[in-house]
């Protein structure tokens, strides 16, 4: 599904509509984790997806991965976050880490 216009217009501070209109997300009731994000494919545990201030930092998280893979590239993107996930924790990965403080930022406004 396309995000939806209230999330898009909440995220639309850090995001422009431009950058989020090709992202889709993909509702998982069984992902591991909260969330995932595969080039413009955003992939969150169902039970989290609403409108809440810790939902939207998770969003502007995994946008921030978006952006990345746009950056970087789909496979250059991997081969720098696929290794760092063996040897550092996720809050000390360099792709993390700015995804980190962009959701922090996030959820700190709308909290």
């Amino acid at each position: 599904m396309k995000i939806p216009q209230e999330i898009k217009d909440k995220l639309s501070r850090w995001f422009s509509k431009k950058d989020m209109e090709p992202v889709r997300i993909i509702l998982i009731s069984w992902l591991p984790m909260m969330a995932i994000t595969f080039g413009r494919f955003v992939f969150i545990r169902k039970s989290l997806f609403d409108t809440t201030p810790r939902f939207l930092g998770i969003m502007g998280h995994e946008l921030w991965h978006v952006g990345q893979y746009k950056k970087r590239g789909f496979f250059t993107f991997l081969t720098q976050y696929i290794p760092e996930m063996f040897y550092k924790r996720p809050r000390k990965q360099t792709l993390e880490i700015p995804a980190y403080d962009m959701g922090r930022k996030i959820k700190r406004h709308y909290a």
